[in-house]
């Protein structure tokens, strides 16, 4: 796979730090929202391939290398900078400093001579006629461009589950000689394609001389290694939704006679108890599932590797969705299914929340009376939990969109959460302040302090884009954590946010409406 490469110089040391090049690897792969290229969550999307740190003779740093997947940050190299500081700050206390410019050192690595593509007999003939164009269609949400998309040959049986809207598919075989492809994303989000699998991509049209459909009868080697990738996928799979998915990709590789119709029943025949078995213990157990994507990962889900001083204490996002989870557990049962349904209907349902959005349709559907009780404690505090999680979400500010300089900063009225202690007299200060969010003239969502109304930033559009900003203002907070002893001078900047505050699901009992309602309780009595 072709790699582009970043190179930051750099100075401090790395002797007391040691994995330097694999937690860094991590902490940029597993934050949400950190490399913004995408709109995208650590189970879902990996654009960084790997870090490399270049040391001199005294175990002294002298520059960091980043290897990614995709080109990034074009002309906004100094937010780039910023970002892979902020992250170098939280694993080293500050004690490495990036100096001197982005350097982008350019694609490493070779695009594959055939490139191929899953289309459908409808769009068939215009393809073949006008050539592909850059769309931003059903299949390409996470995108904020338009691009055209090819997989490798290794990547046609993950894709043929995964993609959606492929209806009465075809394969095209793409040229790529004299073509602008570029890598797009890397894929680990599926644990029935172990592996991976990726994407390329290009902005440019790709003309019809380039593109050629994929003769089955002619490339029989090609379909048999496509049929046995699609088959094992078929019989990895665990969990009802990724057994769904992949009996998609089987009846697709039918609809391209790669498998006949008799072997495909036989195999979904051998699966069916399976699936019922499943789908019985899911319903009995809802929360068993794979996790939400911000959840702590087992060794089997992702390669991450907490460092010692990276939770040194619970954060501010933490001690909220601990807050929500215990209110939330307090509700009647039916109350807390409808709370479920609500947010799933204005929020992007995010990798591992599937099931929870289905257990309350299920619920719900099934209930006899709004006074039922449906689960017991102990059923419903890791539902309430998960829910917790999803719901309160922390996220960085927009690269290049931080207002305030150090004199405002110090004005922001705050109150300390925590100072941890680094080395020697090093401390690590970290304040909440409270903050509000508000709905600018061009859809974006500013973040302001919450007495001075002072311009702190603006969310990414990634993050709004999956939580949308359907009120004109709401509340949220932030948790400002301080590397220089209190100076203000090296500080990154979280924001906290009640997602459903900011979709209108929820209704803030602020001191009016509580007033209002003691009122009304007392001209009721």
């Amino acid at each position: 796979m072709q790699t582009y490469r970043y190179r930051f110089e750099a100075s401090g040391s790395e002797q007391e730090i040691p994995h330097l090049a694999r937690n860094l690897e991590d902490r940029l792969t597993n934050s949400p929202d950190c490399l913004m290229a995408y709109c995208i969550f650590p189970t879902d999307s990996d654009i960084l391939d790997h870090v490399t740190i270049d040391l001199d003779e005294q175990k002294n740093v002298k520059a960091i290398d980043l290897y990614t997947y995709t080109k990034l940050w074009e002309n906004a190299e100094e937010d780039f900078k910023d970002c892979v500081q902020e992250n170098l700050n939280e694993l080293t206390d500050g004690n490495i400093t990036l100096t001197g410019t982005v350097q982008d050192l350019g694609k490493e690595g070779k695009i594959p001579d055939i490139l191929y593509r899953l289309s459908t007999e409808d769009n068939l003939d215009k393809i073949l006629q006008e050539g592909l164009l850059p769309d931003s269609g059903k299949n390409s949400y996470k995108d904020m461009d338009h691009h055209v998309y090819l997989m490798g040959e290794e990547d046609i049986a993950p894709w043929l589950s995964v993609l959606k809207y492929k209806d009465h598919p075809v394969l095209l075989k793409i040229r790529t000689e004299s073509l602008n492809i570029e890598p797009g994303r890397h894929f680990s989000d599926r644990e029935y394609i172990p592996e991976g699998y990726a994407e390329y991509r290009t902005k440019d049209q790709i003309p019809p001389e380039a593109i050629s459909q994929v003769d089955f009868a002619k490339e029989k080697e090609l379909g048999n290694r496509i049929a046995k990738s699609t088959t094992k996928q078929f019989f990895r799979a665990e969990d009802q939704h990724e057994m769904l998915e992949t009996l998609t990709g089987l009846h697709r590789t039918v609809e391209m006679n790669l498998i006949d119709v008799p072997q495909a029943n036989f195999m979904q025949q051998e699966r069916n108890n399976r699936m019922y078995d499943a789908m019985r213990e899911q319903m009995a157990d809802p929360q068993a599932e794979e996790g939400l994507p911000w959840d702590e990962p087992s060794d089997k889900k992702s390669k991450k590797q907490v460092s010692a001083s990276e939770k040194p204490f619970s954060s501010l996002v933490e001690i909220r969705q601990n807050e929500c989870s215990q209110t939330l557990a307090a509700m009647p049962d039916v109350e807390f299914l409808e709370a479920v349904r609500t947010h799933f209907e204005s929020h992007t349902t995010m990798p591992g929340e599937k099931s929870l959005k289905n257990m309350a349709k299920l619920k719900l559907s099934s209930l006899n009376s709004l006074t039922d009780q449906i689960f017991t404690f102990d059923e419903k505090e890791p539902l309430a939990e998960r829910f917790a999680k999803a719901r309160i979400r922390e996220t960085s500010l927009k690269p290049g969109n931080r207002f305030l300089n150090q004199k405002q900063l110090l004005e922001i009225k705050t109150e300390p959460l925590a100072e941890l202690p680094v080395t020697g007299n090093s401390r690590i200060c970290v304040n909440r302040a409270d903050a509000e969010l508000k709905k600018d003239r061009d859809g974006s969502v500013l973040v302001t302090v919450k007495d001075s109304g002072q311009l702190i930033g603006k969310l990414s559009d990634s993050f709004v884009k999956n939580n949308p900003m359907n009120v004109e203002s709401c509340r949220a907070e932030l948790q400002l954590s301080d590397y220089s002893n209190g100076q203000l001078k090296n500080i990154a900047i979280r924001v906290v946010i009640d997602t459903d505050l900011m979709s209108g699901d929820t209704i803030e009992m602020d001191d009016d409406i509580l007033k209002g309602l003691d009122t009304a309780v007392n001209m009721d009595l």
